[in-house]
């Protein structure tokens, strides 16, 4: 897992310093000025993105990106969120969530259908038949939990069978 450099942290905040001036130019913005103003929120609308997507510094630069996620008046977006929730993951040195329990998921999935198996070079891969509801079982599996479900099929897979 990489952590952030200095170079991301100088990056982050000038990021963060360009969305704060175009919000301060976008509140003087004259209720007449309707092509600066909608000028203004496409800027500040393409900051906010790029300040979600941007590596994670530190703690203060997790909070602005909660801030803006949050914010009065913009629609929640799933994949900031995502990415925020991937930036504490980093920052807390975890490989997947702390409330992905492989075991659980995989039970799930095959009681819907789905199934687990080892390849020629002992990895792990899933199968799932046309059931519907399987394939939105696997639909909820977030890219980042895929190597402890993996971890957690190789596992299984070399316990001896209990007679």
């Amino acid at each position: 897992m990489s952590s952030p450099s200095n170079t991301d942290a100088h990056n982050f905040q000038e990021m963060l310093d360009a969305y704060k001036e175009t919000r301060i130019d976008l509140i003087l913005t004259h209720s007449d000025e309707t092509e600066t103003f909608n000028r203004l929120v496409h800027v500040i609308s393409a900051l906010e993105d790029s300040i979600i997507q941007a590596p994670c510094p530190d703690l203060c630069a997790l909070l602005a990106k909660l801030e803006i996620a949050s914010t009065d008046g913009y629609e929640l977006q799933e994949k900031w969120f995502a990415k925020i929730r991937e930036d504490v993951r980093q920052m807390a040195g975890l490989d997947h969530s702390p409330t992905f329990l492989p075991e659980d998921w995989l039970r799930v999935f095959n009681a819907k259908g789905g199934s687990a198996n080892i390849d020629a070079k002992g990895d792990a891969y899933l199968t799932m038949p046309m059931a519907e509801n399987a394939a939105k079982h696997m639909e909820r599996l977030e890219e980042h939990n895929w190597p402890a479900l993996r971890a957690h099929i190789v596992k299984i897979a070399e316990k001896p069978v209990e007679a």
